[in-house]
């Protein structure tokens, strides 16, 4: 056979082994980013004669990778470039190579050389990019509720502050955020246990789980759920590109990258579970509040070495603060007090200079300056205290009562009560302690 057909035929079978791993696309000269940890880094690949291929490594700098974000769209810069395939190797085509882009391009179309499928690359080479997240504009409040699927909110009852031997209470629901003066759900796309953490930490809770309104509970008329059925109200979200840490004091404090009505294709929504600490006796506890108008505000102490002392403001900060709150079984700081603005106590000093990472059960169990060193750092002018957040049940809607403990079903249902409880069926309930409330959906 010659030798010029053998070439044209391998030929043929190359172009037809990349058309089958291409992937294919339908606008032409977008740009997507792939196979990376997250929605702003990745490969990149870009749409061209119907087919998603990769771009070179050769010759991209940074002014290739702002315009590829800004093509991408969402983003007006990119945080790094990553050459020799780092987000591993793409299929098909190679589209572009060599690229040169300026600064103030807005779209990769404008760039030159677009000689499309020229190049002297192997996969090995693609190029990879992370763009820099821009978030939307933050009012200066972000109300937040939880709802029941016909709308009804969901009353947030206190954690009990005396002991109770059956347990503590806890809340369900779906999340609503206030947009333009309507509520909003949130989509279950950008949620987990980070963000539901910030979530009850602002509404007053310790603990969170995060959920979607289809694992909040079982369904309504079996008397063994926490809220009806779902309704059809999913199809449009009101905050985008969630990303909470966890260690935020409220929601507001997480990064999101848009604010306003979207499609939520997935047509899950964001649930949660918010639940109170077992009640621990002061007597029992290494760390109190003094000084302040209500139990949940004041002076931050410990018991260290047979005594109570204070704790310094030097590098005391919103980590610090929540670890405070949450262990004393409130929600996130609210407000930290420096310069001794809850009183200044007599004593020793314990700690300072603590450098809490979010995520310790205990403010001693936090990395802090103790001894000496905090004697010659601080005096109680600089001590330090906080304002925890705790759950708003003051509305006279909401009508509890910390007595009364339901363990039948029938009895449950008959009287119509909702139970908001540690147990997620009411055969669990027996000899477990309950908040009662009012059902607030029709049935």
């Amino acid at each position: 056979m010659d030798l010029r057909v053998v070439l044209l035929l391998l030929l043929c079978a190359v172009g037809k082994w990349h058309a089958a791993a291409a992937e294919p696309c339908s606008r032409e000269a977008s740009m997507r980013l792939v196979d990376g940890p997250s929605s702003n880094c990745g490969r990149v690949e870009v749409c061209h004669d119907g087919v998603w291929g990769t771009v070179c490594d050769d010759s991209f700098d940074s002014r290739d990778a702002d315009v590829v974000c800004r093509t991408v769209g969402g983003f007006e810069e990119h945080l790094s470039r990553h050459l020799r395939a780092y987000f591993g190797e793409g299929t098909g085509p190679i589209w572009l190579d060599n690229l040169s882009c300026a600064w103030s391009f807005t779209n990769i179309t404008q760039c030159t050389p677009l000689n499309w499928g020229r190049h002297d690359c192997e996969h090995d080479e693609d190029v990879g990019v992370c763009c820099k997240k821009v978030p939307a504009p933050k009012p200066p409040h972000l109300p937040v509720r939880l709802v029941a699927s016909c709308g009804h909110r969901v009353p947030y009852p206190k954690c009990p502050d005396t002991f109770h031997p059956h347990g503590v209470p806890s809340i369900s629901g779906i999340l609503e955020v206030q947009v333009n003066g309507g509520w909003g759900r949130i989509g279950a796309v950008d949620w987990n246990s980070a963000a539901a953490t910030a979530l009850c930490g602002e509404m007053g809770y310790p603990l969170a789980t995060a959920l979607t309104d289809e694992t909040i509970g079982l369904e309504s008329g079996s008397g063994t759920g926490f809220l009806a059925p779902l309704s059809t109200s999913n199809s449009m979200t009101y905050l985008h590109g969630l990303e909470c840490t966890g260690k935020e004091r409220e929601l507001l404090s997480c990064f999101f990258s848009a604010l306003g009505p979207q499609a939520n294709p997935m047509g899950r929504v964001a649930a949660v579970n918010c639940s109170c600490k077992p009640y621990l006796p002061p007597e029992n506890s290494m760390l109190r509040l003094k000084g302040g108008v209500w139990p949940w505000q004041g002076r931050v102490e410990v018991f260290k070495d047979g005594k109570w002392g204070t704790v310094c403001d030097v590098r005391f900060d919103l980590h610090d603060g929540n670890i405070v709150c949450r262990e004393l079984g409130y929600g996130s700081v609210e407000t930290i007090f420096p310069r001794g603005r809850q009183g200044q106590a007599l004593g020793p000093i314990h700690l300072s200079n603590c450098q809490c990472t979010g995520t310790e059960e205990h403010l001693i169990d936090c990395p802090c300056t103790t001894g000496r060193e905090v004697e010659r750092q601080c005096k109680h002018t600089g001590d330090v205290g906080v304002l925890c957040h705790v759950p708003n049940s003051t509305s006279t809607d909401e009508v509890y009562s910390y007595s009364k403990v339901y363990s039948d079903k029938h009895e449950l249902k008959t009287h119509r009560w909702w139970s908001l409880s540690t147990g997620t069926q009411m055969s669990e309930l027996r000899g477990y302690f309950t908040v009662m409330l009012k059902f607030p959906c029709p049935r």
